[in-house]
């Protein structure tokens, strides 16, 4: 079971000062207070908003909160419930969280914030010569598929940017994409790396061990608010570490 909830930014804009002035987990206020700009701030206020929406929406849980620590690499993990996992990522407009049974990662990228001309400095030999032989327009659509899937992988594996990026490879096969990892020579599961297209210009990449992958769920930035100030299940937020899965 993998379930996808996503809400715009541009929604609480209007709101901002109920949004700023929400009362928030101790470490989401210190992420908020370090962030210049109003849309940086919202971004991370309602992440914390939809990551406890998406939980409490996807779980059977009237007990307890969930309690989330970050691994060594920096990856957030329910510490306290086994087969609860999440994950989250933002770009411009849209924030997206995903909750499964299973170890899960994914990254949405609005098409045209990064430039293909900088993939051989830090993509895979093999997906550089792919990207070398489209055209301008295809070059930039395939840029930010392998980008979105090769950073869902990342965060599915949790080891952060500690891998690096062409350490691994995205190769599609018959619209399936498989991950290869140079010192390994065995390839990840196909079903494995999702990549759907979000609006006309987001491409939203994951990486889960479910294949069960429900459509996306819209909730609004006054449901998400809503349900935070009136939920009594709002996540806890350790320091504990727990290695990556």
């Amino acid at each position: 079971m993998l379930k996808l909830f996503y809400t715009r930014i541009e929604e609480a804009i209007n709101q901002k000062e109920k949004f700023l002035n929400l009362s928030l987990s101790r470490d989401r206020n210190q992420a908020v207070t370090k962030f210049r700009f109003l849309e940086d701030k919202l971004r991370s206020i309602l992440a914390e908003l939809l990551i406890t929406h998406s939980l409490n929406e996807s779980f059977d849980n009237n007990i307890n909160e969930f309690v989330i620590s970050k691994n060594c690499y920096g990856k957030p993990l329910v510490t306290n419930f086994d087969n609860v996992y999440f994950n989250v990522s933002h770009s411009e407009n849209f924030v997206i969280c995903a909750a499964s049974d299973g170890n899960v990662g994914i990254d949405i990228e609005k098409i045209g914030l990064s430039s293909p001309l900088n993939a051989e400095n830090f993509f895979h030999e093999y997906e550089v010569e792919q990207l070398s032989m489209r055209t301008e327009e295809l070059k930039k659509e395939l840029f930010y598929k392998i980008w979105v899937l090769k950073e869902s992988y990342l965060k599915f594996k949790g080891f952060g940017l500690t891998m690096p990026l062409n350490s691994f490879f995205v190769k599609e096969n018959e619209g399936r994409f498989i991950v290869t990892e140079t010192n390994k020579t065995n390839n990840c599961s196909t079903n494995l790396i999702k990549l759907k297209k979000i609006d006309v210009d987001y491409y939203l990449g994951i990486c889960a061990e479910s294949s069960e992958i429900d459509d996306l769920k819209y909730v609004s930035v006054d449901d998400l608010f809503l349900n935070y100030s009136e939920s009594h299940l709002k996540p806890i937020y350790v320091s504990t570490e727990r290695k990556s899965q």
